[in-house]
C-alpha cells in the first residue's frame, strides 16, 4: 500500500464515509474525532501496514500519548474498522544498542496487564480441564485456599488468622491489583469489603477472547469458588453481589 492509498482510507474514516464501520462505533466517532490532534485531522498521521493489519496512529490533544485505529482486511479483501487501541507509552522505542532499558510503564497500566495475561491463561487452562476432567472438576481445581492461608499467616503471624485474612485481603487488591478497594466495616464478626472497580469483571467486559471461552455465570464461579476457599480457610463465609464493575464482598463468621 502506497501513502496515497492509505491517505484515502484515513480520509474516509475521518469523514465517517467508510460504511463497513460497525454501528456500535458510530456513536462515538465524532467524541473520538474531537480528542485528535488537528494536524492529524487535516492531513495523515504515522501509519504501518502489517499483513492483514492497517494501522493509524494519530497523536490527541494536548497530551503525549496515541492510539493506534486499526483497520482489518475482510473476506472480501476490504478494510475495515477493527478497533481503537490506547497507546500510552511506545515500547518499541528504545535507545541505542546494546541496550538494557526499557520503556516502563504507569503502575496501573502494567498491573492491569499482568492480570489480563495472567486471567487469559487461568481460562486456558479451565477450558482443557473442564473438556478433559469435567466442569465441576475444572471449577474446583481454583480452590486454593490452603496456600493462600498460608500466605496470610507469612503476612501477619501475630494476628489471629481470621482478622489478618481480612487486612491481606484488602491489601491483595488495593496494592498487588492496585483495584479500588473499601473496607467499609469490620469486626470480630462481619466485615464488607467493596471493589469499585473489580479488575475480574472488568476483564471479561472488554477481554472478547475471553467471552468467546467462557460464558459469565461460569466466569463468576470460577471467581467466587476461588475466594469461597480462601475465605473458608481462614474461618469466613462470603455473600457477593456484582451490579456493573463493583463487586461487594460481605463476610461473615
Amino acid at each position: 500500500m502506497n501513502e496515497n492509498e492509505a491517505m484515502l482510507i484515513w480520509r474516509n474514516f475521518i469523514r465517517l464515509k467508510d460504511t463497513d464501520i460497525d454501528p456500535p462505533f458510530v456513536d462515538a466517532h465524532d467524541m473520538l474525532i474531537d480528542e485528535l490532534d488537528s494536524k492529524d485531522v487535516e492531513g495523515i498521521p504515522e501509519w504501518h501496514q502489517n499483513e492483514d493489519r492497517l494501522c493509524f496512529m494519530p497523536r490527541l490533544k494536548d497530551k503525549d500519548s496515541q492510539i493506534c485505529i486499526q483497520f482489518l482486511l475482510n473476506d472480501e479483501r476490504q478494510w475495515v474498522f477493527g478497533s481503537t487501541i490506547p497507546l500510552r507509552t511506545r515500547i518499541d522505542r528504545i535507545g541505542e544498542l546494546p541496550t538494557c532499558k526499557f520503556p516502563k510503564l504507569p503502575i496501573q497500566e502494567l498491573r492491569w496487564r499482568r492480570e489480563v495475561l495472567e486471567t487469559e491463561m487461568r481460562i486456558d487452562l479451565f477450558t482443557t480441564l473442564k473438556d478433559i476432567k469435567g466442569m465441576q472438576f475444572a471449577i474446583e481445581w481454583f480452590a486454593d485456599g490452603d496456600e493462600f492461608r498460608d500466605k496470610v499467616i507469612e503476612s501477619l503471624p501475630f494476628l489471629p488468622t481470621y482478622k489478618a485474612f481480612i487486612y491481606y485481603k484488602c491489601w491483595f487488591h488495593s496494592q498487588l491489583l492496585g483495584e479500588t478497594t473499601l473496607l467499609q466495616t469490620f469486626d470480630d464478626n462481619k466485615a464488607v469489603i467493596s471493589l469499585e472497580r473489580c479488575k475480574h469483571l472488568a476483564i471479561y467486559k472488554q477481554n472478547k477472547r475471553i467471552r468467546n471461552q467462557i460464558e459469565k455465570r461460569t466466569y463468576l464461579a470460577l471467581f467466587e469458588t476461588t475466594w469461597d476457599d480462601r475465605a473458608s480457610k481462614c474461618g469466613w463465609h462470603i455473600e457477593y453481589e456484582h451490579e456493573d464493575l463493583t463487586t461487594q464482598f460481605t463476610l461473615t463468621r
